[in-house]
């Protein structure tokens, strides 16, 4: 896209210089005229009309070169249709480069385009021709989009900025000023959602360490209920530690072992 409005730039100049060198011969000019409207670098063509040396075109005995080419940057094919007898006779070229036009302008409008509106508008009979102009368009960068031939339209994706009236500048501020409420609206919209997520966030961070805490203090109590219990089961004689049977086997034990310097002299007699 930027490659295309290089090229644009270039070609604007360069008739710009033309036109500049021809100004005292409005003959000439007038075929600048006519080469700029079948130039395939360009597309848009309001920065013409500002000159001094078009503008004085614009009554007397070249108006339809004016009228032309303010057609192709303001117009459409059926407006053609209904004043050509003020238009200069198109040439191939042109017819079908106004074609484009036409449909860069509609897709500017509308995003679905019926077949049919745009037969009528372009004054096609078949809708093979139509398909054809289309595909033109789009491999000229005009417009990207979707042939539907199931059900006879043409979607678009995307359509390059066409030539603006000065009395439409209003309509596109209004529209700018309403697309920028709607941002305005949203961003409003999001900052209050990020705000109440942040708080849910702390909210929950709160409660889980109020749960942690908690968990804590159960474990804690957990573990001296356990530590007080092993104390009281495990607990034998003499700090032993013994449980169940072996705690009264290892009792009886104590009980049967004599005690040291009590006992008794052995049953056998020593011999010398």
């Amino acid at each position: 896209m930027e490659v295309a409005q290089s090229i644009q730039q270039t070609s604007f100049d360069q008739f710009h210089k033309l036109i500049k060198e021809k100004s005292a011969n409005k003959a000439e000019i007038t075929k600048i005229i006519e080469d700029i409207l079948e130039s395939p670098s360009l597309n848009t063509f309001s920065e013409f009309l500002h000159l001094k040396e078009i503008d004085e075109l614009k009554s007397g005995e070249y108006e339809k070169h004016y009228n032309t080419l303010n057609l192709f940057a303001f117009g459409t094919y059926r407006q053609f249709l209904e004043k050509k007898q003020k238009i200069i006779s198109l040439s191939p070229i042109m017819d079908k480069k106004l074609k484009h036009l036409t449909i860069l302008t509609l897709a500017t409008q509308k995003k679905t385009l019926p077949y049919d509106d745009l037969m009528v508008e372009l004054d096609i009979a078949n809708v093979r021709h139509l398909e054809d102009i289309i595909i033109e368009a789009i491999y000229a960068e005009l417009i990207n989009g979707k042939l539907d031939q199931k059900n006879r339209q043409l979607e678009i994706d995307y359509a390059v900025a066409p030539d603006i009236q000065t009395e439409n500048i209003q309509d596109i501020v209004n529209i700018l000023t309403d697309w920028l409420k709607s941002c305005e609206s949203c961003s409003s919209c999001l900052q209050e959602q990020i705000e109440n997520a942040n708080a849910e966030k702390v909210k929950r961070a709160k409660h889980k360490e109020h749960l942690e805490e908690k968990l804590a203090e159960v474990k804690k109590n957990i573990k001296k209920q356990s530590s007080n219990t092993q104390q009281q089961n495990f607990e034998g004689e003499d700090g032993d530690f013994l449980m169940g049977p072996e705690k009264n086997l290892n009792t009886k034990e104590k009980r049967g072992r004599p005690k040291q310097g009590t006992s008794k002299a052995p049953w056998f007699k020593t011999f010398n």
